[in-house]
Parts: C-alpha cells; sequence; structure tokens
C-alpha cells in the first residue's frame, strides 16, 4: 500500500507548494539584492533534500565578509518569516580562488591573471587575460592573441601560481 501525505488542514498548503514558495521567495531576494552595486549572485544551489542552501556571491573588486555576512542576515530573516517548518542550512560565501566562472561579469576582476579556458569543441587554451567586454574576452597565449566569445566557452578559471 502506498503511504499517503498527511492531511492538510484549511487554509494550510501542501509542504510542496511550501517549498515552492519558500524557494521562489529566496530567489526574488536574489535577484533584487544586489541590484546597481559591485556585487552580485553567481550562484544558488539548494541540496536535493532542501536542507542545505548555497549562496556564491562575488563582486567587481572581489568580496568581503560583511558583504557575506549582510546577505545571509536577508536570507536569515526570510526563513524566520516563512512557514516552512524544516532547518535550513545556510552557506554564503564567494567562490573558491580556482572555481570555474559562472558569468561573464566575472571575467573583468581577473585581468592580467592567467587563466585555462576550454571551449565548447573540448579545445584547452592558457593564457594571460588582457582584455573583456560584453561579448567576450581575449587571452595572451604563447602563440600569440586569442580572442573567444562567452558562447563558445564551456569553463574558464584562474590558474594560481602555486
Amino acid at each position: 500500500m502506498k503511504a499517503q501525505a498527511p492531511p492538510v488542514l484549511s487554509g494550510e498548503k501542501p509542504r510542496s507548494e511550501l517549498l515552492a514558495d519558500l524557494k521562489a521567495s529566496i530567489q526574488t531576494l536574489l535577484d533584487g539584492y544586489f541590484v546597481d552595486q559591485a556585487w552580485f549572485v553567481v550562484e544558488s544551489r539548494w541540496s536535493n533534500d532542501a536542507r542545505k542552501l548555497t549562496v556564491n556571491v562575488d563582486g567587481d573588486q572581489g568580496v568581503t565578509i560583511e558583504v557575506c555576512t549582510g546577505l545571509n542576515r536577508a536570507i536569515g530573516a526570510l526563513l524566520d518569516e516563512h512557514p516552512w517548518d524544516a532547518p535550513v542550512l545556510l552557506e554564503v560565501g564567494s567562490p573558491g580562488a580556482d572555481t570555474p566562472f559562472n558569468m561573464p561579469r566575472q571575467y573583468a576582476q581577473h585581468k592580467g591573471r592567467r587563466l585555462q579556458v576550454t571551449t565548447l569543441l573540448g579545445e584547452i587554451y592558457e593564457g594571460n587575460l588582457l582584455e573583456t567586454n560584453l561579448t567576450g574576452f581575449e587571452l595572451e597565449t604563447p602563440t600569440g592573441l586569442k580572442p573567444f566569445t562567452y558562447e563558445a566557452v564551456r569553463q574558464s578559471r584562474v590558474l594560481l601560481p602555486f
């Protein structure tokens, strides 16, 4: 026999709707939190069981702990106000130094640094990031200047000098 969902009291939403509402509310907060500021949300990711939310923030000049703390407090307040009854582990931070870029805006702060770029065709290039613009970027590689469009890139990341 199939287990049945617990009955819903009059006026209460089922858990699946509450979770969907919570996720939508948090996404709305994330979409508007850094409007017209030097910081931006790179990624937000829920665990499969919705017990953990990870949010990565980056900035045109990097990120400070104060920026992460402010966003953590805003999300925490939303979690406290929402009728979702399960605890959520919240992690707000910045991407690691060698984490692949998720969006074009991340390139500009890394001008002059050495990148590894993998194209959609599987080609791998290494070089110094010279320029960025709205449609792409340019690397100085051992064989010369190499332009890229963001759409043609599968992954880019900073190569750390160890």
